[in-house]
């Protein structure tokens, strides 16, 4: 037998090592070794932003305000908006595709003077709606003593022209009435009664003008045939 040498068996041991640490290290590389993270993306996928659904504004025009009035409004219940000049008005809410509006007064701007919505309600389709007309009027009273029947007779007034039209009779209880005149505030009428020598008072229902609560005011006049209340309301003057 032979007699391998020391040093040429532990050299040939030294490079089988060297050999297998550089396969190692080869294979570690191809399989992505050396710290790589395999579970991160390479990039984040874009966000996607939501389309707005469209909304619409509900408005229209105001008519038949005078210097100082107001008269509110509501869509659907709530959105009070109050509009003090004639014109247009835009609710400050606007509303999707196939929802309901609904229009209304909410608040007249005296009780003289009454407003009405024309196209107030409907459905919203795919356009801004601008047709509500609010018409606003202001209704005046003529008010004549009939001495011959012991009635008083209430007329309206056209603003415009003056005509009276719709003259009917009103309040009840008269003796021959010659005077008659309002307090400033139009809450209460007061008729001279020429043959009771009385003066008679009765309410005034702002939004009709219709006279009702007749009775006597006050006594002791001779033929009364004119009665006339002071600007402030807290006088009265009758003519005997």
């Amino acid at each position: 037998m032979h007699r391998i040498k020391t040093e040429r068996f532990n050299g040939a041991l030294r490079a089988l090592a060297i050999g297998v640490t550089l396969g190692l290290s080869l294979a570690l590389s191809a399989c992505g070794g050396g710290g790589s993270d395999l579970s991160s993306p390479s990039s984040a996928p874009a966000a996607v932003t939501p389309t707005p659904t469209p909304t619409f504004t509900i408005g229209g025009t105001v008519s038949g305000l005078t210097t100082g009035q107001t008269v509110a409004l509501q869509n659907n219940g709530g959105g009070t908006l109050t509009v003090s000049a004639n014109g247009a008005f835009t609710f400050t809410s606007s509303q999707q595709s196939n929802t309901a509006y609904s229009v209304t007064v909410s608040a007249e701007p005296t009780a003289q003077t009454t407003c009405t919505v024309s196209n107030g309600s409907g459905t919203v389709a795919t356009a801004n709606v601008g047709n509500v007309a609010v018409s606003c009027v202001t209704h005046y009273f003529a008010y004549v003593t009939n001495v011959g029947n012991n009635t008083v007779s209430q007329c309206s007034v056209d603003a415009t022209t003056g005509a009276l039209s719709g003259c009917v009779t009103t309040g009840s209880g008269f003796s021959t009435p010659y005077g008659m005149a309002l307090r400033a505030n139009g809450g209460y009428a007061y008729v001279a009664n020429f043959s009771a020598n009385t003066v008679s008072q009765c309410s005034v229902d702002a939004t009709t003008g219709v006279l009702s609560g007749c009775a006597t005011a006050a006594t002791g006049f001779s033929s009364p045939v004119g009665v006339t209340v002071s600007a402030n309301g807290s006088y009265a003057y009758v003519s005997n």
